[in-house]
């Protein structure tokens, strides 16, 4: 549902929650398309929730190399703060809703919205597991294991495929060059964990690939 979070086992439309507040101006809604990078922030976008699809959030380094950041999952937040250093890129079709300060703070003065914050608290609790174990593995893993653990994390568990992504990509995020990733995938293809195609890895043994890690 575009534009909710949970609550109470059911969902809040917190655009609609807005408009019935009588909220003037109501949050913003932006359509992003695959591969179509947000407009950089404005003084008044505090909060933007991701209420479906997936944004990336990535900066460039001084060598000029892109370094994946954080790739934020609906329904999740990320504070427009964020875009004065970074950029963010719909990995999916996304669609966005855009809250200045004053209009949060104005929500959770609405009875049985105080849930809101406790949604955006979680959001940013498990990212922050999630950014702390992936610098733990940028760290002190080796490429194998960081490319192991993004495709454990990528693929859908259903079918086990990584879909509509590059080696370039795969290596932004783990901090890796493309020539590097592709030697791996093939090593890991080799070994009959995986499949590899244009754009897209098909997980086969995905136990084999946790065996590497230390989770």
């Amino acid at each position: 549902m575009a534009g909710s979070v949970l609550r109470n086992g059911g969902f809040v439309d917190i655009w609609a929650e807005a408009r019935d507040a009588g909220m003037r101006p109501l949050p913003q809604r932006l359509a992003l398309d695959r591969g179509e990078c947000l407009r950089p922030a404005g003084p008044d976008d505090w909060l933007y929730q991701v209420c479906s699809g997936r944004v990336r959030l990535s900066r460039l380094t001084a060598a000029g190399r892109k370094l994946d950041l954080d790739t934020v999952a609906a329904p999740a937040f990320f504070f427009g703060a964020r875009l004065a250093h970074a950029m963010a890129q719909a990995v999916d079709a996304s669609a966005l809703l855009v809250l200045s300060r004053g209009q949060f703070e104005t929500l959770l003065t609405r009875p049985g919205l105080g849930s809101l914050a406790v949604g955006m608290v979680e959001s940013f609790g498990h990212r922050l597991v999630d950014t702390e174990e992936r610098l733990e593995y940028l760290a002190y893993h080796s490429v194998p294991e960081r490319l192991a653990l993004a495709l454990l994390r990528l693929r859908n568990e259903e079918n086990g495929i990584v879909d509509g992504i590059t080696h370039q990509e795969l290596g932004d995020m783990v901090g890796a060059a493309r020539e590097t990733v592709t030697k791996v995938l093939h090593g890991f293809q080799a070994r009959g964990y995986i499949q590899v195609a244009h754009r897209r890895v098909k997980v086969d043994r995905p136990t084999a690939l946790a065996a590497m890690l230390d989770l």
